[in-house]
């Protein structure tokens, strides 16, 4: 009963998005991994993803039939630049399961999901937070293109060489890689943004991303997530047109 071209217009009415100066990302259904935390807690779905795989992977397959009429009917009304995806399985320094139960739970899902965009044409995102870089060429085979947070646990600079520009890393920027946080200036912290972008835009496939994520009222963690979107677009917009 949904009038998909209607919602699709009045969407782009109510943001004002105009579509010959801004690119759409459309969003890509729900996080496998992340929704089975969901429903049994984290023990309970690790406990679950060993014993009873099967099972895991039949509610998984429901679940993902459920969203695959939406995913085609927002792909075909809203007609996006990129279709977003995101699952976040892997802690800072290691997945949360292994290789081989990606490969067997995982990736199927992934690839069905992405498949819409793939037949379209549509360049595939994803998101993935921590130490993921051994499931990277997976990702790729369904599709994805565009990567984030990259996280710095992983070996960004030995990705980016082996991929090129197949595969945009959107982030490579942390805290975590400051040494004198919370001690740092505004100067200093500048330039380990433009530091950042230095050694990773030019081999293209690059677009500068972070976050400084700090408790509620923290006002020194807001300021400098403003100066790091401002120093991100001020140096980093019109970077090819100085270098």
């Amino acid at each position: 009963g949904i009038d998909w071209e209607k919602l699709a217009e009045d969407s782009y009415a109510a943001f004002k998005i105009d579509r010959t100066q801004s690119a759409v990302m459309s969003g890509g259904a729900f996080m496998p991994f992340q929704q089975l935390v969901g429903f049994m807690g984290f023990t309970n779905a690790l406990c679950a993803l060993y014993e009873e795989p099967e099972e895991v992977k039949a509610m998984l397959e429901y679940m993902s039939d459920f969203y695959m009429p939406i995913i085609n009917n927002t792909l075909d009304y809203f007609k996006p630049d990129l279709f977003y995806m995101l699952d976040d399985t892997a802690s800072k320094y290691n997945p949360f399961f292994s290789h081989e139960m990606y490969l067997d739970i995982f990736k199927p899902i992934y690839a069905k999901m992405a498949r819409p965009a793939v037949e379209r044409g549509i360049p595939v995102g994803f998101h993935n937070c921590g130490r993921c870089e051994d499931i990277l060429e997976d990702m790729m085979d369904f599709g994805v293109r565009f990567w984030d947070p990259c996280q710095t646990s992983n070996d960004l600079k030995g990705i980016q060489k082996e991929y090129g520009r197949d595969l945009v890393l959107c982030g490579c920027f942390e805290v975590d890689m400051i040494p004198n946080w919370p001690d740092v200036t505004e100067e200093e912290f500048r330039q380990i943004v433009r530091d950042t972008i230095d050694t990773f835009a030019p081999a293209g496939g690059f677009c500068p991303f972070g976050m400084i994520l700090g408790s509620a009222g923290d006002e020194r963690a807001r300021r400098f997530e403003e100066i790091l979107q401002d120093e991100a677009i001020s140096y980093g917009r019109n970077y090819y047109e100085k270098h």
